[in-house]
Order: C-alpha cells, then structure tokens, then sequence
C-alpha cells in the first residue's frame, strides 16, 4: 500500500518535525473538516470550507502556547493539499454546506496491473465494433422538432442518435459553450457554469537505484522563503510519496497556482527544479532521476483539469451533481443525457463515482425503451 502525505515532514530549510507535533496538527484540522460536514443538514453555514477552517484553526492557535509558527506552517501544508484532494485552486471555493455530502470509502486502493487494467477490463467485456476511434466529437446537435440528436466528428463522420450520453469532464464544457447546438438548458447550463473545475498534477520522478530510506518527504515552507520567479511553482508541491510495486519511482503532488506553471515546462525542466528542491530540503546531493512522467491534464483539450468542486455558488443557484445529471428531454424521450464524476452527488471526483453516473443514466433510458 503507498498512503500520501507519508514520511519525514521537511521544512525549505532543511528543519525535520517532530512526528507527534505534526500527529497533533493533522489531529486538529482533522476535527475541523469533520466539523465542517454538519453543515449539510443546517440552514445556517460558513461561506466556505476555507473561512471555515482558518476561523477554527486560529482559534486553535490562539489556545496554544508552544510551536505557534511551526503550527502555522504545517496548517499551510495542509491547506495545499486539501487543494490537491480537492482540485481547486483556493479553499474558499468550496461550499462549506455541500462538504458533508460526499460519502467516503475505502481509500489507498492499489490495483495489481496498474489503473489501465481497470479500463482494459471495461473494453473486454464490449465487443470491438462499438468502439469508433480518432473520431472525437466537435458538435451535438439537437433540437424539439427532431427525433434524433447528431453527432459531428472532427473527421467528417456524422452520427445520427436516438440517446446520447456524453461523459465528457465538467472542464470541458465549462470550456465549450459551443458544443450543445443549440446550447443546453438554462438549468444545466447554470449548474456547468455554478461548479468548479480545477487542476491538480502528478510528476513520476524514475531513478535508476533508490536512493531514499523513508516513506515520503511532506515539503513544509517558512513563509518568508523567496523563490526566483521560475521556481516558484515548487512550493505548491505538497511532497513525493514512494509509489506501491515501484521502489525506485517517487510520486510529486501539486496544487493551485503550481499545476499551469509546472505544466508549461518541459518535463527536463520538471526533473531538474524537482532535484534542486530536494536537495535543498536534505541539504545534500541526489541522483537526478533517469526518466520524468507528469501530467498534463489542466492543459489537455479534453480535460481541462482534474475533477469537480461544489462551490459556493452552488449554494445560491441551488445547483450541483444532481442537476447536471438531469436528462434533456424531448417530449418523453431522454435525448441527451451527461455522465462522469461530475454528476454523482455523493462520489463526485472518483472513478467509481463516475461509473455509477453512466450506469445509471443507461437505466435511465432502458427503463424508458420498456
């Protein structure tokens, strides 16, 4: 099993923390998110899930008599990978009312083969034909008058469909108001524009022999350190974990502002400012990894980021997964109909979450074809 946010918590400047302050830290923002999940029963609610957890963790600090700026700067580390666990760019996009809506379960899940073992296992169990490749969708249209919805692919295909299910990210079409011709109804088209979307970025650093001895290195920063402008993207990386049946390989996490940064340099560049900060942070030399891996996923047409957030904004358009998975109907027949994780209301931003929306809007229009 490979756990994030495992291993020595380093600060920028090479100072180690003691494991039981940075046990009492986490134990206490901890408490302050379960908190933050009674909201979604209440009338009453912060404005966000990150006022929230600022206004409890100062009043936490303001008890405290001891490590009041190492606490501080440990709460920094967890803010930003609260960010990467939830794929925003600032805690204060979070609606602090829907935090207690997703439902958790079992996590740290490694598979044997790897994740494409998962989505080879889904193709084997189709027949080939179904699958039309290189034939990427440019436009749906639909309209009240047709019984069929059309699809156009970029090479000159057309396909005329009786249902439709699209699962592309929420990124995507917050990114192409375009696609829908003529657009989607003013209720979907708000609850696309009322979520968030945002990136999050994993760098594969690849090394001939391992060289480290632990389980992870959290990277904490003083927050009076100064970077050159083009290093600057390092400090939202949370740290690098160590990686399940891949001793040699170690895993970077970064949030917020970091992920269009990293992801417009080249991936020599990537490796390079990632071996620089390590041995900074161990004040010592380490191998330079022999092959770098990262994603690209806030920049990728098709993407546009990592996965959903319900924002505040949901909570004053009363908008969220449930809406965006709302059918568009034509008369009584469900034409166009959205799937992925962004429209499960209790498993957004998983694949499982994602799964269990295309299943469900296949039912949705088996049940109609009865």
């Amino acid at each position: 099993m490979s756990e994030e946010g495992s291993g020595l918590y380093i600060r920028d400047d090479g100072f180690v923390f003691d494991s039981a302050l940075v046990n009492e830290v986490n134990f206490e923002l901890r408490k302050i998110t379960l908190e933050c999940e009674k909201f979604v029963n209440e009338g009453s609610f912060p404005t966000s899930v990150g006022n929230f957890i600022q206004e409890k963790f100062e009043a936490y600090i303001e008890r405290g008599a001891s490590a009041l700026e190492m606490k501080k700067e440990l709460y920094d580390w967890h803010i930003k990978f609260l960010l990467v666990d939830n794929s925003c760019c600032s805690l204060q996009d979070l609606s602090a009312k829907e935090w207690g809506r997703y439902i958790t379960g079992p996590e740290h899940v490694n598979l044997k083969n790897g994740y494409k073992s998962l989505v080879d296992l889904l193709i084997s169990m189709l027949p080939t034909e179904v699958f039309k490749y290189n034939s990427s969708v440019s436009k749906v249209c639909w309209s009240k008058d047709k019984d069929y919805a059309r699809l156009h692919c970029v090479n000159g295909e057309v396909y005329d469909c009786d249902h439709v299910i699209v699962t592309l990210s929420l990124g995507f079409l917050k990114h192409s108001p375009n696609f829908f011709q003529p657009q989607l109804p003013c209720r979907l088209s708000v609850t696309i524009s009322s979520m968030g979307f945002y990136g999050i970025a994993k760098i594969f650093l690849i090394y001939d022999d391992k060289w480290w001895n632990t389980n992870g290195f959290q990277i904490v920063w003083r927050r009076n350190t100064k970077l050159h402008k083009s290093r600057n993207w390092i400090r939202y990386i949370t740290g690098f974990d160590v990686v399940y049946n891949q001793p040699n390989v170690l895993l970077g996490w970064v949030s917020g502002e970091g992920v269009p940064a990293m992801e417009e340099l080249s991936e020599a560049d990537v490796g390079k400012h990632c071996t620089e900060l390590l041995e900074m942070i161990l004040n010592k030399s380490v191998p330079n990894p022999s092959k770098v891996i990262r994603t690209k996923w806030m920049s990728s047409p098709w993407i546009r980021g990592g996965y959903c957030h319900i924002t505040p904004q949901c909570d004053k358009t009363k908008t969220g997964p449930l809406t965006l998975s709302e059918p568009v109907f034509v008369g009584d027949v469900p034409r166009i109909l959205l799937a992925g994780e962004a429209c499960n209301a209790k498993h957004f931003s998983t694949t499982h979450g994602a799964f269990e929306s295309g299943q469900i809007q296949a039912q949705r229009i088996l049940d109609y074809l009865k």
